[in-house]
């Protein structure tokens, strides 16, 4: 009995030329449509932070509302060693400003209480309207504030804090865009 086998000794042992270009080519055309969707997450950054501080706002002027109302405090109200100047029960939006566009009072407002002060841009206003950015001049009554990151260029994310009138809560203005550059004059729709 005799068995012919035969052995096939033309084993492949990796990819063709022709496969690994196709794969490459897949991975081009993936990288292609996943590349844009996460290429500029900046804007949204922006906007979640802007966000996150007008929350920090809302619930710090609760917080110093409630303080004020719990020691019957009327000019200012301390929380945790911080001074902070209110008006009507709710902290001010940077009361009596110095040239340097510090509060006179010696006591921040609601950017100190919701500890937005050293990381966003705070334009003050009086009035209708809005100044420069992180000073007003001497003895201006700040009663309303732009919140931003930077007002160098339009379309920045931003909020809007007014002061409380007598037996009202202060106004939060919703995020929106930053509309002036440079000097202002500024406005946050």
């Amino acid at each position: 009995m005799n068995v012919n086998v035969n052995v096939n000794t033309n084993k492949q042992v990796g990819f063709t030329l022709i496969e690994l270009i196709m794969v490459i080519v897949i991975l081009g055309i993936l990288s292609a449509f996943a590349l844009p969707r996460f290429a500029d997450l900046s804007g949204n950054a922006e906007a979640a932070s802007i966000a996150g501080a007008l929350a920090s706002a809302k619930s710090s002027s609760a917080i110093v509302h409630a303080s004020a109302l719990a020691n019957n405090s009327t000019g200012t109200v301390s929380l945790e060693g911080t001074v902070i100047s209110i008006i009507n029960g709710y902290p001010d939006a940077g009361g009596l400003l110095l040239s340097n566009g510090t509060d006179a009072a010696n006591a921040g407002g609601i950017a100190l209480a919701a500890n937005i002060d050293s990381d966003f841009e705070i334009i003050y206003g009086d009035g209708t309207s809005y100044g420069t950015t992180g000073a007003a001049t001497a003895n201006t009554a700040a009663d309303r504030l732009i919140v931003t990151l930077s007002p160098t260029a339009a379309t920045n994310p931003c909020f809007t804090y007014s002061e409380a009138a007598l037996n009202n809560s202060p106004v939060f203005g919703d995020v929106a865009q930053l509309s002036g550059t440079g000097t202002g004059p500024f406005t946050c729709p």
